[in-house]
């Protein structure tokens, strides 16, 4: 049976993940284990090492697997009880990049804290660029209750590593579709080098029919390939992002599927990608699908 990795939230706060993260497992028909993280130094207790150091160890461990247990109950969920580890580990993405590659899971949930900074790079941002496994990122807003699942796709590369990854996307949303009982709506963006467009060297109008004419056989291939309507997969120029954003919007979109190709070192932080820009603007869930 498919397993979900669910990440508690810290101590203290509303486990956001835990409820968002048992409903998925229930509707997807999944197994669930939840982790949850706790490191402190002995200076940051005010003790020294040794008994009373592992003492006030205890008891945080106690005090974390108590809220979870408590987060458990109050998700009611319906199937088996869910395996809970908890792990003094400061580096938490170096322990689930790990954990994926021992175990095998349909996706790792986590309560979204996006912020990044050049010198500073956040969990999210690790585990998307690290982590093998699907990684759902949950919005500590209010669930949407729309009735539709938005897939960003790339209809046009010529890369293989990308087209299998777009085709990775459309059968990981339409999964999540199926078990939500969403309509999957597609969004292919048209993106136009904006220094082109200053200069007057491109006609976009132009530009966004030809593109559409190009790629009208793969739209085909697609919609007949996934039993998607035509009228659900969207062509729409822009920047990637800002589309993707504001379509997910218009459609009042329950989940946003998109595709992650990871960057380290310093191009990813001064950069970013599609994912990590689209995180920063989104107020919905997002799923990133590795290749």
């Amino acid at each position: 049976m498919p397993r979900i990795l669910i990440i508690a939230d810290p101590l203290g706060s509303k486990q956001i993940a835990i409820s968002r993260g048992l409903s998925m497992a229930a509707k997807m028909g999944c197994t669930a284990e939840i982790v949850g993280f706790c490191h402190e130094t002995p200076a940051s207790l005010g003790v020294g090492r040794g008994a009373a150091f592992e003492k006030m160890k205890s008891r945080i461990i106690d005090s974390h697997v108590a809220a979870i247990d408590d987060s458990i109950t109050k998700a009611g969920f319906p199937g088996k009880a869910p395996d809970v580890v908890i792990v003094w580990q400061k580096d938490i993405h170096k322990w689930v990049s790990n954990r994926c590659l021992k175990k095998n899971y349909e996706s790792i949930v986590k309560t979204g804290h996006t912020d990044g900074t050049l010198l500073y790079t956040s969990t999210d941002w690790l585990l998307l660029r690290e982590c093998k496994a699907p990684i759902m990122i949950v919005t500590k807003r209010r669930q949407k209750k729309g009735e539709k699942i938005l897939a960003a796709v790339d209809l046009a590369t010529n890369s293989k590593v990308k087209f299998r990854l777009s085709h990775n996307v459309i059968e990981a949303a339409q999964a999540y579709a199926n078990a939500m009982g969403c309509e999957l709506h597609l969004i292919h963006v048209l993106h136009v080098n904006p220094v082109l467009t200053e200069l007057d060297l491109v006609d976009q109008k132009t530009y966004e029919n030809e593109r559409k004419a190009a790629i009208k056989p793969r739209v085909d291939d697609v919609s007949e390939r996934y039993g998607i309507p035509k009228k659900q997969i969207h062509v729409k120029r822009g920047p990637v992002d800002k589309v993707i954003c504001s379509e997910a919007a218009r459609l009042q979109a329950r989940l946003v599927v998109l595709g992650t190709v990871g960057r380290r070192g310093l191009k990813a932080a001064m950069l970013g990608n599609t994912a990590e820009q689209v995180l920063l603007h989104l107020g919905t869930d997002v799923l990133a699908v590795r290749p």
